[in-house]
């Protein structure tokens, strides 16, 4: 089980922002979860239909969440369930992305700040999104 993934570069082509948007066909099966890991950009991820995991915790459809740069979070994966999964992520800078050739991370500008915003474990929910109706 896998997502497809439709990558989106916007603005400058060194720094400017990073947007994927992800479906996973319908599914009773949790998709799994990646291993705990970091950007170094801020990053906003939403779930438009289905439900996202991050460690212990789920992001129902219209739900999200904001993660500061540079501060690691628990395992997460891409929104899923029985009607297909729809999910934005959005990255503040692609500098805080893997190098393509694999060469290891860039780095943001500013990290010595990075995380100077956290809340809890650097990650904040919030939602439900006007316009976007949590499922019952």
């Amino acid at each position: 089980m896998g997502a497809t993934i439709l990558p989106i570069m916007i603005g400058d082509d060194d720094c400017g922002p990073f947007v994927a948007l992800s479906y996973v066909e319908p599914t009773s099966e949790q998709m799994p979860l990646s291993f705990a890991h970091a950007h170094a950009s801020d990053n906003w991820r939403i779930s438009v239909r289905g439900t996202t995991n991050m460690g212990r915790d789920a992001y129902e459809q219209g739900q999200f969440r904001f993660h500061d740069g540079g501060v690691p979070y628990a395992s997460d994966n891409f929104a899923w369930g029985p009607d297909g999964g729809y999910g934005i992520i959005m990255f503040a800078d692609r500098r805080g992305l893997p190098h393509p050739t694999g060469e290891g991370r860039a780095r943001r500008p500013d990290d010595a700040g990075a995380g100077s915003r956290r809340e809890g474990h650097g990650h904040r929910r919030a939602g439900p999104v006007p316009g976007v109706h949590l499922r019952s």
